[in-house]
């Protein structure tokens, strides 16, 4: 994909997860329903496949040979997050 502003990979990494979440949040509060920001996380984390994609993708930048994205993966996923996935 072009990239016409210039952003750095791994900036568009880490912004891309923004949308995501912010996408799955949106949705969830669609309904009209009022859950915690703890029960949206929860459901997120926990529940979702992008949820998943994301632990997954914060592990292969813990390992990858760019180490900009390395330096980056562990600001992807919220500490408390990346430990209850270990």
């Amino acid at each position: 994909m072009p990239n016409p502003k210039g952003m750095a990979p791994v900036s568009r990494a880490r912004f891309t997860i923004d949308d995501i979440k912010v996408f799955y949040f949106e949705a969830a509060l669609a309904n009209g329903g009022r859950p915690s920001s703890f029960q949206l996380n929860e459901w997120f984390w926990k529940q979702t496949l992008a949820g998943k994609m994301i632990l997954d993708f914060q592990d292969a930048a813990r390992l990858s040979d760019d180490k900009n994205l390395r330096l980056i993966a562990d600001s992807l996923v919220p500490p408390e997050r990346t430990y209850e996935y270990l």
